[in-house]
């Protein structure tokens, strides 16, 4: 952190007891930790199974004034056996990352349209404070392009185009549909039937227990659910557009959904959620076989 914000009535209120050598001492800490955006760890500050005063004193350019260092420490830092830290600096500098992180998304989201949209925020946000966001990032690139990522046993090398487990083809949308049975849904102008959230949904649980279940499920999630539901029934080309044959689509497609080690999360870099699948893009690639567990030639 180039800077930082100070409180003076905070400041004064907090260090009035202190002589002009401690409050010296202690702004000289805290410039410290800002500076390097982290508490004095232990490291090379270590002595005797403790914190080096010596060295700290030191590093802050205070040499002759170990016992001033000391007091401060003891009073206004926090000693949790592998670092000494300020509450208060530790709180800004999170903030301080969390901002940056953020920003780091908003530039990833301008300039990786498609990527973003497979993307996770808080994923990334939490990836890019620990340092490992340009990993996470190169492992979206493998989910978008499933050519990149390299073959290990589990993964595909080559495809048997002979045992393709994909329920969904677009060739298969009106094979072997299910014919209603009983009196049909509410339907709109073009006899297409109302989209069943709330069914949907407790299809998609019982099927993907292990990926994500949204909390809610309106605006722009609702909507894009209802294109897809939309989509399905419109290329099934059916005499008679039925809520159970598009029930039945989307069973189908969540059981195929989990078999995908990609979008099941148990590949470790990404797993897919609800309102992902039925982003158009996102929905289009599934059934298209994207994201099949392709198997390596013996």
């Amino acid at each position: 952190m180039r800077y930082y914000q100070f409180h003076i009535g905070d400041y004064k209120s907090h260090t009035h007891h202190l002589s002009p050598i401690e409050d010296i001492a202690y702004r000289r800490l805290l410039d410290y930790c800002y500076l390097h955006e982290a508490p004095i760890m232990y490291g090379s500050c270590t002595k005797d199974g403790g914190f080096d005063v010596t060295e700290i004193a030191r590093l802050i350019g205070m040499r002759d004034y170990e016992q001033e260092v000391r007091i401060v420490l003891k009073e206004f830092f926090i000693d949790d056996g592998k670092s000494l830290q300020s509450p208060r600096v530790s709180k800004e500098i999170a903030e301080f990352k969390r901002a940056s992180a953020l920003s780091s998304w908003g530039a990833f989201v301008r300039e990786n349209k498609e990527l973003s949209q497979i993307a996770d925020k808080e994923a990334f946000v939490n990836k890019h404070l620990d340092g490992t966001h340009i990993d996470y990032i190169e492992s979206l690139k493998a989910i978008n392009d499933p050519s990149m990522m390299p073959p290990s046993s589990n993964d595909i090398c080559t495809h048997d185009a002979t045992n393709n487990h994909n329920p969904l083809p677009n060739n298969q949308l009106n094979t072997n549909p299910v014919v209603s049975t009983t009196n049909p849904s509410s339907k709109n102008e073009d006899g297409i039937p109302d989209c069943p959230h709330q069914k949907i949904l407790a299809i998609y649980k019982r099927a993907l227990p292990e990926l994500p279940y949204p909390k809610d499920w309106s605006g722009s999630r609702a909507s894009a659910l209802k294109s897809r539901w939309v989509w399905v029934i419109k290329n099934g080309n059916l005499t008679e557009k039925t809520e159970e044959f598009g029930l039945d689509y989307f069973r189908r497609m969540f059981d195929y959904i989990a078999q995908s080690d990609f979008l099941t999360g148990r590949s470790g870099a990404f797993s897919a959620s609800l309102d992902w699948i039925c982003k158009n893009e996102n929905f289009l690639k599934i059934i298209e076989g994207k994201y099949e567990n392709r198997k390596v030639a013996a």
